[in-house]
């Protein structure tokens, strides 16, 4: 048998590629359950009967908990599973909040921080990604270490 289009791709970018051995083909595609650092996941569909279809397929497997159809105004519809995705920012939002989406998303997929990065850099450039990359406060803003003598140096 064949393996799935997207099996190479994910196998090359997901921090545990076992999780592609329990995933369901879906449409010539793996649906990879949840497992490890991944949160969630989905599949693009055709329309509402396709959804109900790998909705079908994947409900009361391992590593796919609630099962959901969402179909947004403008954009494809998608079957997920697992925990909530990151929101976007909004069509206004700078090319540094979209970073910092895209990061946020790639670690809820599951992705390595070396895919992460690699695909920042393609989309936004070394400078954008490394400032999505640092480590931010819950405030938003960089972290600062503290000062030497507050570090018992």
């Amino acid at each position: 048998m064949a393996r799935p289009r997207n099996w190479s791709w994910l196998a090359a970018r997901l921090e545990d590629p076992g999780l592609l051995r329990r995933g369901v083909v879906v449409l010539g595609e793996i649906a990879v359950p949840v497992g490890g650092k991944r949160r969630g996941g989905f599949v693009f569909v055709a329309g509402r009967a396709e959804g109900k279809r790998v909705i079908a397929a994947i409900r009361g497997v391992p590593g796919f908990p609630r099962p959901r159809l969402v179909v947004p105004r403008r954009y494809a519809a998608t079957v997920r599973w697992g925990d909530a995705a990151p929101v976007s920012p909004g069509v206004t939002a700078s090319d540094l909040e979209w970073a910092r989406h895209d990061l946020a998303a790639g670690r809820y997929h599951g992705y390595t921080e070396r895919a992460i990065r690699r695909f920042l850099v393609q989309g936004y450039g070394e400078g954008i990604a490394r400032a999505a990359m640092r480590r931010v406060t819950p405030s938003g803003g960089p972290r600062r270490r503290a000062p030497r003598s507050a570090r018992g140096a």
